[in-house]
């Protein structure tokens, strides 16, 4: 029977740890642990861009501890879903791009969903895909006719 290996970011259970999640604890210079920065990506996302989100938050510890566990149990869920049944004869290696696909779009939607949440004062201007008009880049009409206009003014 051949032994399975655990991943260094799954527990157990087969859960995400809380230390993949959010980063190992940082560090002051005397050594203990920054209450203000308390562990990696969520707490920094939030006292960035949720400001008054995360000022609300009594014991910002326990709240992303509990949040830790609500996105790994519904990580681990989302990706079973997304993973889907194993096929008869399917390949190995192709089964486990399959499944590392459905890790990845998984934390992009559960994160996305639950911790990296858009910032509170982002407006619809910020959000738009559209390009500062001084980085339009013109079409090829705009450049014939400016080359044109500079070979005139040459003459």
């Amino acid at each position: 029977m051949a032994r399975r290996r655990r991943s260094d970011a799954g527990s157990a259970d087969g859960q995400l740890s809380l230390e993949f999640l959010w980063g190992p604890a940082q560090e002051t210079i005397e050594g203990g642990p920054d209450d203000e920065q308390v562990r990696g990506d969520g707490p920094s996302h939030w006292k960035t861009w949720l400001p008054n989100r995360y000022a609300q938050i009594e014991d910002p510890s326990s709240f992303f501890s509990a949040l830790g566990i609500e996105v790994s149990d519904q990580l681990a869920t989302l990706e079973l879903e997304l993973a889907g049944p194993d096929r008869p004869g399917e390949e190995f290696l192709a089964r486990v791009g399959q499944r590392n696909m459905a890790r990845m779009r998984a934390e992009e939607m559960v994160l996305r969903e639950l911790v990296l949440l858009p910032a509170e004062n982002s407006t619809d201007e910020d959000e738009s895909d559209e390009l500062p008009e001084a980085w339009a880049i013109p079409s090829a009409l705009e450049t014939v006719a400016a080359v044109a206009a500079q070979e005139r003014e040459l003459i």
